[in-house]
Order: C-alpha cells, then structure tokens, then sequence
C-alpha cells in the first residue's frame, strides 16, 4: 500500500504538533506499546523516538493516525522548507504549509 505524504501537509507553527518521544511521554506509554499501535518492532520505535532513523511512509501515516496528527510525517524532517499546500482540501487557502515531498525544494 502507498501513502501520499504529500496529502499530509500541515500549518506551519502550530503547537499542536510534536516529536514522537514527547507524545509518547504524554500518553504514558513506551515503545513495546507504540509498537503494537504502528505494526513496528519495538526497537524501530525507539529508533524513530531518538531520532536515529525516519520511519518508512506507511509507518509515517501510521503514527500520524494513531497520534491523531499530533506527530506528523514532516515532525520526522526538521530542516524541510515551507511550501503552499496543494491539496485542495487543507483550510484557509494561503496559509503556510510544510510538505513531505522532498522535490519542492
């Protein structure tokens, strides 16, 4: 199955958004647990909490629905660029957008 992490954009600085290991800290739960919700082994988790490897897309999309968006595919590339959405079904046309697809650079 392939995800479009493009359709994922989000507003640009909004609080809502967060590190893996910070949502993990505020909903008590540690990475054997994470690991059931994501369909990950429990290493790969810490992995992705310590930021030592970025998550395949679909584990990405996977984190993203069970944080409810709280942690984002773009929480996983802190030096990305800011683009306009293109999707047509993100709020506020105009607004800032931050893009997962590494070829709007």
């Amino acid at each position: 199955m392939q995800h479009n992490l493009l359709a994922l954009c989000v507003p640009i600085g909004h609080n809502v958004h967060m590190k893996l290991r910070d949502w993990m800290a505020d909903n008590g739960l540690g990475p054997s647990a994470v690991a059931l919700l994501i369909g990950a082994d429990h290493t790969a988790v810490i992995r992705y909490r310590d930021e030592v490897r970025i998550p395949r897309p679909e584990i990405m999309a996977k984190i993203a629905e069970v944080t409810g968006g709280k942690v984002m595919p773009n929480d996983f590339f802190p030096n990305l660029p800011t683009a306009k959405c293109p999707d047509p079904e993100c709020p506020k046309p105009g607004r800032e957008r931050r893009a997962t697809d590494r070829r709007n650079k």
